[in-house]
């Protein structure tokens, strides 16, 4: 079905192939139903884009973030995902109840950058090979309200819903003209308690700055206060907008990842992606310099930073 779709989108004067959404519970298979979908993809010689809304378990970069790239060949178990210019927003929480304005606002500025992307594209075979969306496993309550942004953001074609009934059940009840097919949950799931998923999301944060075997050795450095601007979101209350809030460079810093963007100004941030990122290791008071570690020896590309609660304590 979805490679006729494809076919379909190729023939078409301005194609834009299927947007595909796996959605589930936690630890249902979605990210791995999305990666067989991706394999399946780069055997036919398309090249999908791949989005990833999970901000807890994200497979393209680091915890905290909803990132989009295209995808030419199969994943591969070890390496993951090679990336190709992927594209990526900083929510800056692990789940989007630290602040689901936000993520509501990120998911609209994802789906709007991906889908351009994909339309860009010279080669038909690239456009029509659409997008796959994998989201994240809270399907209750604001999370269902999420899901449903988040199909209505992307517009979706097709929506495979993993290991439960009663969610396909509603998203018909919600959505007419868009194929909901309920995929029964794979008996090779594994159940990921707290502390894995803690571990697992340090895990990858650690492969961010060392590498996937851990052979590669960040930088440190360090900048003066009055170079840098940090700023973090604010979590609306009433009918007060979201907006940029400045912080303070105190001791708290130490350890918190920080986003480095490619925004000019405050007033960019919402709709900035992500240049990389680097960790806080010491904030000196009495020279008043800031010291980080970086993935590369350059010095920052941009000065503007965002904040959220991500934190990374190295302890190799």
């Amino acid at each position: 079905m979805i490679n006729k779709k494809r076919a379909q989108a190729a023939d078409e004067a301005f194609p834009c192939g299927p947007k595909i959404l796996v959605a589930g519970p936690t630890d249902s298979g979605k990210s791995s139903l999305a990666k067989m979908l991706l394999g399946w993809a780069t055997k036919k010689q398309y090249k999908p884009m791949f989005v990833d809304l999970d901000p807890g378990q994200n497979s393209i970069t680091i915890p905290g973030t909803l990132a989009a790239t295209f995808v030419e060949e199969p994943v591969d178990p070890v390496n993951g995902i090679a990336l190709k210019a992927p594209i990526a927003y900083f929510f800056g929480h692990t789940s989007p109840s630290g602040n689901p304005y936000l993520y509501k606002l990120l998911v609209r500025e994802i789906a709007n950058a991906s889908i351009s992307e994909l339309r860009k594209e010279r080669e038909s075979e690239v456009r029509s090979s659409g997008v796959i969306v994998n989201t994240m496993g809270w399907v209750q309550d604001l999370g269902y309200e999420l899901l449903l942004h988040t199909i209505k953001s992307f517009n979706v074609d097709v929506v495979l819903v993993l290991g439960q009934e009663e969610l396909q059940k509603n998203l018909l009840d919600q959505f007419k003209g868009i194929d909901i097919l309920y995929v029964p949950k794979s008996e090779g799931v594994v159940t990921r308690d707290k502390r894995l998923r803690h571990f697992t999301r340090t895990s990858k944060i650690k492969e961010y700055f060392c590498g996937v075997s851990n052979n590669l050795s960040p930088h440190q450095h360090s900048i003066k206060f009055n170079d840098i601007k940090i700023f973090e979101f604010s979590i609306p209350d009433g009918n007060d907008a979201i907006h940029p809030v400045p912080v303070m460079i105190t001791r708290e810093l130490v350890s918190s990842i920080l986003a480095v963007t490619y925004a000019r100004g405050p007033h960019q941030l919402l709709s900035s992606i992500i240049a990389g990122f680097i960790y806080v290791t010491n904030v000196d008071l009495r020279s008043n310099r800031l010291w980080y570690m970086a993935p590369c020896a350059d010095p920052l590309p941009n000065r503007i930073l965002l904040k959220g609660s991500i934190v990374f304590r190295d302890q190799s």
